[in-house]
């Protein structure tokens, strides 16, 4: 995955920026006819290393959250509105870092003072011609404690907008319950949560943000490039190994790419040809080649010899035919 540009990322020169995100992997069923569960695989990504740094992988129940992993002082975290909670912002605080989270205004107790005494509206805040707002206030966090944050509420265009809103109108009709009309205001509008101060405008953390899409197509090349689509019915623990091990792979895949595009940008060709899925999927199968030929030239005859005798345990319904007409004599 490519760094993130020093020209995008010259407001937050000398941070290092972490992205954290989480994504759903399916095991089959088991034989008993009975389906199989879902995992989630919660990832720490270094965006200015270009690197993979931290990785657990727990049942679908385990909810997403910051505390999966060691939080460093100093460090800007980018997450995604499934993190975009109070108690969250206090841990990255805690921690000394800083956060940048997608968030919803429904899932937040926002105030005008740090003992809560008053309460913001959000769907009246947001009855206004501009486009873009800077709130400074305080999020609930537990216990009646609240926390110092910033606010940055930015409107879509109206094309967006109206996608958006038939989105929750849809998934309202398909789950048959009724969608609330502050929902469908705060779906025009993309809410981030921080606790970056004035020195960052608003604009620059808005395109920082979307910095964040770079781990969504991570887990959509490592899916797409190992061709995981479920994993074999199995344990917890036996599904941790297997998705370690695809994770290593992924890794030494990773190191190849980044060696590739060095080797482009020395030569000063033409990146906007550059596809990084298909450089994946190529380095990938290319390694997955090497390793089965190193297993091949590792089997002797002597192993053979017993490969062989293995498999005549495993007898076949089927009548060989061929066998007894090449050896008739």
């Amino acid at each position: 995955m490519p760094k993130l540009s020093e020209k995008s990322r010259k407001p937050f020169a000398g941070r290092t920026i972490k992205l954290i995100d989480a994504s759903i992997i399916q095991q089959a069923g088991h034989k008993n006819g009975r389906g199989g569960r879902s995992l989630r695989l919660h990832l720490c990504y270094n965006l200015s290393a270009g690197a993979m740094e931290a990785v657990e992988l727990t049942d679908h129940t385990v909810a997403e959250s910051v505390t999966h992993f060691a939080i460093e002082k100093g460090v800007l975290y980018i997450a995604d509105a499934g993190y975009g909670k109070g108690k969250q912002i206090q841990h990255i605080k805690k921690c000394h870092a800083d956060a940048l989270f997608r968030v919803t205004p429904s899932h937040l107790k926002l105030a005008m003072d740090e003992k809560g005494h008053t309460q913001i509206n959000m769907v009246d805040m947001l009855n206004t011609s501009a486009d873009l707002l800077d709130i400074k206030c305080f999020v609930h966090t537990q216990k009646g404690n609240y926390t110092p944050v910033r606010i940055i509420a930015s409107r879509l265009p109206e094309d967006k907008a109206l996608l958006a809103k038939q989105r929750k109108l849809r998934s309202a009709s398909k789950r048959q319950c009724q969608i609330r009309e502050k929902t469908l205001v705060y779906a025009g509008w993309v809410f981030l949560m921080t606790t970056l101060g004035d020195e960052h405008s608003a604009d620059s953390l808005l395109k920082m943000y979307r910095a964040r899409w770079q781990v969504e197509l991570l887990f959509k090349r490592i899916k797409q490039a190992l061709n995981v689509t479920k994993l074999r019915p199995a344990s917890l623990e036996h599904a941790k190994v297997t998705v370690l091990m695809m994770l290593i792979l992924w890794a030494i895949t990773e190191k190849q790419i980044f060696a590739a595009e060095a080797l482009l940008q020395k030569k000063q060709l033409d990146m906007s040809r550059y596809s990084i899925c298909a450089t994946s999927g190529f380095f990938f199968q290319h390694l997955r080649a090497t390793i089965c030929s190193i297993m091949t030239l590792l089997i002797d005859s002597d192993n053979l010899n017993n490969a062989l005798l293995r498999l005549m345990n495993h007898r076949s319904r089927r009548v060989n035919q061929f066998v007894d007409l090449r050896f008739i004599a």
